[in-house]
Order: C-alpha cells, then structure tokens, then sequence
C-alpha cells in the first residue's frame, strides 16, 4: 500500500522544458488535491516556473497555460536579480576564483560536487536552475569553508586567552553555518556562534573579521569601546573588512559576484 501511494505522489509532479522563440523555461508542474484552480508562478529565488493544478487537470494543459500567459511570465522572470549559484559561470570562495561545470544526465542517482583545479564540476540528474541544485550548492559551500570557519575561531581564542591572563579562559560551545537573511554572524549567551555562509564569496579579509567579530562578543557582550579595540586587535582588517561589507551587502545577497569584484580589483 505504501508503495503504490509513493508512486502516486510521485506521477503528481512533471517537470518540462518549454520552448518559445528561441527562449527555454523551466516548469515543475505539480498536481494537487487541495486546489479548484490553476495557479501560476515564479520561484522566488530560480527562474522555475511553478504550475500547480487540480488532480483533474492534465499535465497539458497546465503548459497551454504558460504559453498563453508567457508575457506575465516573462515579466516576473525579468523582475527576478538574484543568480541562482548552479547557474553562475563562476564562484569566489573565499577570494579563490572557480569556474562552474554542471553535467546534467537522468542516468546519474546522485548529485555529486568535485574540484579539479579552480573548476567546481557537478554531476546530476537536477535541473540546473532548481531550487533542489541551488540547495545542494549551498551545502558544499557550507561544507568547504567550515575547516576554515573553526580554524579562525579557534586561532583567535588563543590570541584572546593568552591576552586576559588574569581572567577566566574563554571558549565557544558550538558553530554553525547558516543560511542567514540580515545578519553576517552572531554570538548568543550561550557561546554559540553562527556565520552567514555568504561570507564565503567574499575575500577571506572579510571573513577574517567577521570571525573576529563574534570571537570578540565571547568576551564583551556588547559594542563597547572596548569591544572594538578587542574585535581590532584579533582581526587582520578591520576598516577595510567593514567598508566592503558596506558596500557590496546587496551583491553578496544577490550573488552578484562581478559587481562585487568589479569593485575590489
């Protein structure tokens, strides 16, 4: 019974490549028991077109609607700014420039990331600009700058532990690396330290810092004189670091890395 329930979720979802005056669009047609209407959308952070329809539709007529809504769909397609990573031609990570190479053939089980040289090569069965690829992309980012992550945490600890001599030995309980919509780090009460795993499109300076930042907050939990001289004193370029950050924020969030490096070099 399981089984052949799974089946029927399944042959719910279709997803199609249409094509229209030389243009492609990408749609995930989903079938759905709670819905009387066709609903028509854009994903907010790919270019996939999402059509959900009631069970009674077929798969169709759920394209005949794009095509005969195409104008609103370009509309919303032109109004989308952020680059889904999968289909980015490059990537900084960490100030080290890599090309992207997506190989897509239904024959592979798995996504699998590898670097040869300064190319990311991805072997999938995904559509490139699926929010499922953009997730899995997100997790090897996450997953190569975590060493490097816990290695500037830690270093710098050490610099701050030999500076209090006279104080009770500071230390972090956990780091994690996130997914975060306004905020580059943070520090809680209880020594939990969380990184923006943007920070690793921009130049390791500026990662250097924010780690700077939040090892500092394990000492003074505020933004006090002191903190500041403290967060300088552990960070490599603290002027430099903050101005950047300042002024390419909105290209990190959008993965505008030639903006962002259009400006630094």
């Amino acid at each position: 019974m399981m089984r052949i329930f799974k089946k029927l979720i399944k042959n719910r979802i279709k997803y199609v490549t249409l094509c229209l005056d030389s243009k492609s669009y990408f749609l995930k047609i989903q079938k759905k028991a709670n819905i009387k209407r066709i609903i028509l959308k854009v994903e907010s952070k790919t270019n996939l077109i999402l059509v959900s329809c009631p069970l009674s539709c077929n798969f169709e007529e759920a394209v005949l609607i794009v095509k005969n809504n195409i104008e609103f769909v370009d509309k919303q397609l032109n109004t989308k700014k952020y680059v889904n990573f999968a289909e980015m031609k490059f990537v900084y990570i960490l100030g080290e420039k890599y090309s992207i190479e997506v190989n897509i053939d239904n024959s592979y089980k798995q996504t699998k990331f590898k670097v040869i040289l300064n190319t990311i090569i991805i072997n999938t069965y995904l559509m490139q600009n699926s929010l499922e690829l953009e997730k899995k992309f997100i997790k090897f980012i996450k997953d190569t700058i975590a060493k490097t992550i816990t290695n500037l945490v830690e270093e710098k600890i050490e610099v701050l532990n030999d500076y209090i001599l006279d104080k009770k030995k500071i230390k972090y309980n956990k780091i994690s690396i996130k997914d975060l919509k306004s905020k580059w780090g943070s520090c809680s009460s209880s020594c939990n330290l969380s990184f923006n795993f943007k920070l690793a499109l921009a130049p390791i300076v500026v990662l250097d810092y924010v780690v700077a930042h939040e090892v500092a907050h394990l000492l003074h939990f505020n933004h006090s004189k002191e903190f500041w001289e403290t967060c300088n004193g552990l960070s490599k370029n603290m002027v430099f670091a903050k101005a950047f950050l300042k002024q390419n924020a909105k290209y990190i969030f959008l993965n505008d890395l030639e903006k962002i490096y259009e400006t630094t070099n």
